[in-house]
């Protein structure tokens, strides 16, 4: 084989390369023309549908324009048909409207001569109905006067028979209750005469009632208020209305029916506002026995307190000889204080709390 030298390399290398350059060159000029061609061939269809748009486009303003026309020639003729009707219409209307007036000018005639005619029937039915009324009230005055007339008769007699009726009821009421009352005092007072009859002399023992009399009783001998049955029992048995009736018969004694028919006169009922001079003296006792209870309490506090201060600075008391006795007394305070019930005190138990407050004090 041939070895070909560097310069001969060189140059097949170049040639190759300006072969591969023409056939660069000869091929873009292909590619080139190609596309030149290929641009004017979209020209040309670019301008046959430019031209068939055009053509198509004159033929829709073509028929567009004659559809324009028609329609304005159709418009026009609807317009003067319009025009045509609204005139008949109109002429019509005014025609109308002349009946219409005509008609309404009679109609107002005809009326006005109806209301005059009714005016006229109206005010002549007016006439006849004030002329009516005028009898009618005329009636109903002389009517309701006679019918005040039979009821003023009729009430005035109702209202005597009224009167008569209530009068024979209260007085058959009044006598009723006179009656009643007469009973009821009768018993009343035969029920006192046995009970004087009764506790007069000692032949009966039964025991006396403690309900209060209606009214209170007086012993007109004796000068003695007597409020209860227990009152009687007690006064008749008592010294002083047993010397009245000695006095009374010269100091003999006296039979049952005497003593009875004595007591049965003398005791009587008592006047109004009467009391008792033993309920006087009960008052004023109890009035100072409050006061005296209100003074021993005071004295309690005043004592409590001095003992206790007592206690308080005298400690030595506690051991003093008479412890007991001070305890004793303490309890004996207190028991009375406990067990009192309200009201005043017994006499016998404010003296044995004086007792019992003077040990303290000593």
């Amino acid at each position: 084989k041939k070895v070909l030298s560097l310069k001969e390399v060189e140059e097949v290398r170049a040639y190759k390369e300006e072969l591969m350059r023409q056939s660069k060159t000869l091929l873009e000029h292909k590619l080139q023309r190609a596309e030149e061609k290929r641009q004017l061939q979209l020209k040309l269809k670019a301008n046959e549908i430019a031209f068939i748009n055009s053509l198509e486009a004159q033929n829709k303003r073509h028929d567009i324009m004659s559809k324009h026309q028609e329609s304005e020639a159709r418009l026009h003729d609807l317009m003067e048909e319009r025009l045509r009707k609204l005139e008949e219409k109109q002429a019509k209307e005014a025609a109308v409207e002349e009946r219409r007036k005509a008609l309404e000018a009679d109609r107002k005639a005809r009326l006005l001569e109806m209301q005059e005619k009714r005016k006229l029937r109206d005010a002549r039915i007016e006439q006849q109905q004030i002329e009516k009324e005028k009898d009618r009230l005329q009636a109903v005055r002389a009517k309701g006067k006679e019918r005040e007339e039979r009821m003023a008769a009729l009430n005035a007699m109702q209202e005597a028979q009224k009167q008569e009726l209530q009068k024979k009821i209260q007085q058959k009421q009044d006598e009723t209750t006179q009656r009643h009352e007469e009973h009821l005092q009768h018993i009343r007072d035969r029920a006192f005469e046995m009970s004087i009859m009764r506790h007069s002399t000692e032949d009966h023992n039964d025991a006396p009632k403690l309900t209060p009399y209606d009214k209170n009783k007086l012993c007109i001998i004796c000068n003695v208020l007597i409020p209860s049955e227990v009152y009687l029992l007690s006064h008749l048995r008592g010294k002083k209305h047993q010397q009245a009736l000695r006095d009374n018969n010269s100091g003999k004694e006296m039979t049952k029916q005497e003593i009875e028919a004595f007591n049965l006169k003398h005791i009587v009922d008592a006047p109004d506002n009467s009391i008792h001079p033993k309920m006087i003296t009960e008052k004023e006792r109890q009035k100072s026995l409050k006061k005296r209870c209100k003074k021993l309490r005071q004295r309690m506090v005043t004592r409590g307190l001095e003992y206790e201060n007592s206690l308080a600075n005298k400690q030595q008391l506690a051991d003093s000889e008479h412890k007991a006795k001070l305890h004793k007394v303490i309890k004996d305070i207190n028991k009375y204080l406990q067990f009192h019930d309200s009201g005043p005190w017994p006499q016998n138990k404010v003296s044995a709390l004086d007792r019992a407050l003077g040990e303290v004090g000593r």
